[in-house]
């Protein structure tokens, strides 16, 4: 079994008619996934930077050593 990731533009005809579609067939499990999971975690981040939550490194080198540790 294998899971696939398909972006469908709800938008257009073609789009509706697929989803229609796949959902008839039973393809498509549960809630349509509307965004993406990088699209959250960029929001994510972002509010992070406004909160002021932002880590600095003296150089890259630090950084590494500082990956490594967590």
């Amino acid at each position: 079994m294998a899971i696939y990731a398909v972006n469908i533009n709800e938008r257009t005809n073609a789009g509706k008619s697929l989803l229609g579609y796949l959902q008839s067939l039973g393809v498509i499990e549960g809630k349509v996934k509307k965004t993406a999971d990088g699209y959250e975690k960029t929001l994510q981040a972002v509010k992070k930077v406004e909160e002021g939550e932002l880590i600095h490194y003296d150089s890259f080198n630090d950084f590494k050593a500082r990956m490594y540790e967590l």
